[in-house]
C-alpha cells in the first residue's frame, strides 16, 4: 500500500467509533468516487481500448484472409506472378497481425489459470471474506457473422467476485490483484456499507481465449 493510504488509515483508526462513523457516512461517496475515478476508472477504460483492439485486429485478419481465399482461387484459373507477389504480402500482413495478437495477450492470465490464481490472492487476503464466487459464460469478442467466418474465435470469460472487508482491506485485496505477475481485464466494482466498518464489494473480472470452453468453480 502506498505511504499516503497507509497514513490516511493510521489517522483514521486513531479515531473514536463516533468520529469514523461520522467521517465514513460524509465521505463514503467522495472516497468511491475517488477510487474509481483515479484507479478504477482508468483500468476500465484501459479494458476497453485492448478489446477494441483486439476486435479491429481479429476484424483485419479475417479480411485479409479472405482475399487470401480470393487469391487462390484466382491463381488456380489463371497463375499470374503479380498476384502470387499480392499473396505472398498479405501472407505477411496476417503473419504481423498474429505477432499483434499475441502482444496484447501475452500477460493476461488465461481462462484455465483464472480462478486458482483468484483463489490464491484471495487466500493471503488479511480480513477479506469470499461470500460469492462464480463464472460468466464465455462470450465472442466478434460479432457471431465475423466469429463464423474466422478461423480462430476469440472469447471473454468472466470470473464475479464477492468479498466483505472494511474499505482498506479490500483495497489491499485489490491492490494484490493489480500487482500480480497475471493480468486481468476490470468490468465492474460495486462498493456497498453493510453494517461499519464491513462493506460488500462485487468485482467482474475477465480474461481473453481462443477457448471457448466454460471456467468451473
Amino acid at each position: 500500500m502506498n505511504p499516503q493510504l497507509q497514513q490516511l488509515e493510521k489517522r483514521f483508526n486513531d479515531m473514536t467509533a463516533r468520529e469514523r462513523g461520522m467521517v465514513l457516512a460524509a465521505g463514503l461517496v467522495v472516497i468511491t468516487m475517488l477510487l474509481f475515478s483515479l484507479w478504477l476508472g482508468p483500468t476500465l477504460e484501459q479494458s476497453d481500448r485492448l478489446t477494441k483492439q483486439l476486435q479491429q485486429t481479429e476484424q483485419s485478419s479475417e479480411n485479409l484472409q479472405q482475399q487470401i481465399d480470393t487469391l487462390h482461387t484466382v491463381l488456380k484459373r489463371d497463375p499470374n506472378d503479380a498476384v502470387r507477389v499480392e499473396l505472398k504480402s498479405i501472407e505477411h500482413q496476417i503473419a504481423a497481425l498474429d505477432t499483434e495478437l499475441g502482444e496484447l495477450t501475452v500477460d493476461l492470465v488465461s481462462a484455465e489459470q483464472m480462478l486458482p490464481v483468484l483463489q490464491s490472492l484471495l487466500s493471503t487476503a488479511r480480513n477479506v471474506t469470499l461470500v460469492g464466487l462464480s463464472s460468466i459464460p464465455a462470450q465472442p469478442v466478434l460479432k457471431l457473422e465475423q466469429e463464423q467466418q474466422a478461423d480462430v474465435g476469440m472469447y471473454r470469460h468472466g470470473i464475479e467476485l464477492q468479498v466483505t472487508g472494511s474499505f482498506f482491506d479490500v483495497y489491499r485485496l485489490i491492490e494484490s490483484i493489480e500487482s500480480s505477475q497475471w493480468r486481468f481485464y476490470w468490468q465492474l466494482m460495486d462498493y456497498q456499507v453493510t453494517e461499519y466498518p464491513e462493506a460488500e464489494v462485487r468485482i467482474l473480472l475477465y480474461t481473453l481465449s481462443t477457448s471457448e470452453d466454460y471456467i468451473r468453480v
